[in-house]
């Protein structure tokens, strides 16, 4: 395993990243798609995953194995449209597929993906951020992170590169887009657990979920990846069905695994 990881480190550093976008042009090959990665948020390391295939790994294996193709899916943190573009072109077409990204520069690029390789239809991209705090007056500030699957929400104090987003429940997302039973997958750095203890209303739809769990905290109590995986079990009424480290599938069905 430390071979695996040392290896892996060594292929994605800095120089071999920008070598492959001088060589592609910013046009990575990935799982038989090409994505644009030409802005500045994406970053060396970050184009070398998608070139090595190592970008989201456990994720994306998950999705190809478990995602049923006819539920309406609801993604959040979408980033630069990788994860999305595999969702959409294994879901029947007239499902739906809502993206949510904080970072307003990555959810300006999520279309531009999806276009590329001809799977922007029934897509709608939203530059909103998860959140539950009553107090934010439907807005928080997004902080990015060093790399584009990264960064963090703060209701106050922020930092000289934070930006100004609108905030979301999940519940009112599928209000308003009249979505009933859905797909959740979301990876959202530890805002999860927000979901998980706060909109049960609209968890009671969700008959799937893929999740990049985080050890976070909440009401400043640390809560970590197990404790959010039971509480979807024992509170939700979910199956686990599939886990790799902090990355879980999840359904309503026992022992049956979606095809």
């Amino acid at each position: 395993m430390k071979i695996k990881i040392f290896i892996a480190r060594m292929l994605t550093i800095s120089l071999i990243g920008k070598i492959l976008s001088y060589f592609y042009n910013d046009k990575i090959p990935f799982r038989g798609m090409v994505f644009n990665t030409s802005i500045p948020e994406i970053s060396p390391a970050t184009k070398a995953e998608l070139f090595w295939k190592i970008y989201e790994s456990a994720e994306i294996r998950f999705i190809q194995k478990y995602l049923p193709e006819s539920f309406d899916v609801i993604e959040l943190g979408s980033s630069i449209g990788v994860v999305s573009s595999l969702i959409r072109k294994r879901l029947y077409k007239n499902a739906c597929l809502i993206c949510v990204e904080a970072h307003p520069a990555l959810s300006r690029h999520i279309p531009v993906n999806l276009n590329l390789n001809r799977l922007y239809h029934n897509v709608e991209c939203l530059n909103m951020a998860i959140n539950y705090n009553k107090k934010s007056n439907n807005n928080v500030f997004f902080t990015p992170g060093h790399l584009s699957t990264t960064g963090r929400l703060t209701c106050g104090n922020p930092q000289h590169n934070s930006i100004m987003v609108k905030a979301v429940t999940l519940f009112e997302l599928k209000s308003a887009y009249h979505i009933n039973d859905f797909v959740l997958i979301a990876d959202i750095e530890g805002e999860e657990v927000y979901i998980i203890r706060q909109d049960r209303e609209a968890l009671r739809d969700c008959q799937h979920i893929f999740f990049e769990l985080h050890n976070t905290t909440y009401a400043g109590v640390p809560v970590s990846v197990d404790d959010m995986l039971k509480e979807l079990i024992d509170i939700h009424g979910f199956y686990l069905q599939d886990r790799h480290d902090n990355v879980v599938y999840l359904n309503r069905n026992t022992g049956t695994i979606a095809k």
